[in-house]
């Protein structure tokens, strides 16, 4: 048995719930609750440099809602 089938049926598939998010608002794809805030700041991600987490920008952008996205700071970085 492998070790997907043994966390249970709903690990099988980590996109189940992708469809879901974008039919229902509140959702976001892993299933959770989407967060509300009224301002986010996203500052100095450094997008295209080795060391950026790109994937954890947009899982948390995926389950974020906000009034008003500020990018401030190093957001693409060209070195």
């Amino acid at each position: 048995m492998s070790k997907l089938t043994k966390l249970g049926p709903n690990r099988n598939r980590p996109d189940q719930f992708k469809d879901l998010s974008k039919k229902v608002k509140g959702i976001g794809p892993s299933g959770a609750p989407r967060r509300q805030y009224r301002t986010i700041w996203i500052s100095d991600v450094h997008l295209g440099t080795r060391g950026c987490n790109d994937q954890l920008l947009i899982d948390f952008l995926d389950h974020c809602d906000s009034e008003t996205l500020y990018l401030v700071g190093d957001i693409i970085d060209g070195w």
